[in-house]
């Protein structure tokens, strides 16, 4: 080959990576949420750390897990029906029945025990969940519908005991992938329960504050990546609070949340701010729905 076919072929190849290049840029961008999973090791260390403390196993707390079983039947009975919990009469009065027993757990024990007694719930759940799951897998029917129609079956009567309503927002909450419990995602799915957990008495109660680190980050992250029927500015909020977690592209995500509701000014301010990896792809499909 002379030098000047060489240059010449060299030449060629500079174009053609130069025209792949702009090709690419002109290509449409899909802009979506990251999802990082939670480091494995932290999910087993907060699973540790839950067992090594046993729960209140007497009176007071029976009362509580006996009122706590009644008001998920409830709501299951009321989803059956095609009625919401608020609207059904029994449901209604199993809440208020699980509010009290839980207001004299906190008056005997305290609030960092009845939290404590809720994180013992949620391992229950991912145990009892992902058996009932596996069998409602082979015969084809949703989750939640197996229960309600099963139950006699013990798994179908302990994963209903233990999750009650939430079995039905378990496969578009984001943690059901390819018929099973995403382990990745079991953090997520522990922080979402104690939320569930501390729910009736939450306003009356400090329990959040007795929420572990771990718990205030995995429910935060589930409610910017997951939550989609929550309100924008409170899925924004969660990703304010993880600007502070090591790694976590939360400027990234709150700024996918702001592309996707029009807000394209916003969301290339937030770009801007990421370091992430999809960062100045992102940027780019801002910029080309301001002009």
């Amino acid at each position: 080959m002379t030098r000047r076919a060489a240059v010449l072929g060299m030449a060629a190849l500079a174009v053609g990576a130069l025209a792949l290049t702009l090709w690419r840029a002109q290509q449409p961008i899909a802009v979506e949420l990251a999802h990082p999973q939670v480091e494995p090791e932290r999910w087993v260390a907060y699973a540790h750390r839950v067992k090594a403390r046993p729960p209140r196993q007497d009176a007071v707390a029976r009362q509580v897990l006996d009122a706590y079983i009644a008001a998920n039947r409830a709501e299951l009975t009321a989803a059956a029906a095609k009625t919401d919990p608020l609207d059904d009469p029994t449901a209604r009065k199993a809440a208020q029945a699980l509010q009290e027993a839980q207001l004299r757990f906190d008056q005997a024990w305290g609030a960092a025990e009845l939290v404590q007694l809720g994180r013992w719930q949620g391992l229950y759940l991912v145990e009892h969940v992902e058996r009932a799951l596996a069998q409602a897998q082979r015969v084809g029917q949703p989750l939640a519908a197996w229960v309600v129609a099963n139950p006699q079956d013990s798994a179908a009567r302990a994963a209903g005991d233990v999750a009650g309503g939430l079995l039905a927002h378990l496969d578009g909450a984001g943690f059901i992938r390819d018929g099973a419990l995403d382990p990745t995602r079991l953090p997520l799915l522990q922080a979402v329960f104690m939320h569930h957990w501390i729910g009736p008495v939450r306003r009356l109660r400090p329990l959040e504050a007795h929420l572990w680190a771990d718990e205030v980050e995995w429910l935060m992250r589930w409610r910017l990546e997951f939550h989609r029927q929550g309100r924008l500015a409170e899925r924004l909020a969660a990703a304010d609070a993880l600007r502070t977690v090591a790694r976590y592209p939360a400027d990234l995500n709150a700024g996918v949340l702001l592309y996707q509701a029009g807000r394209f000014r916003e969301a290339l301010e937030r770009f801007e701010r990421s370091d992430a990896r999809r960062a100045p792809a992102y940027r780019r499909a801002a910029r080309a729905e301001l002009r």
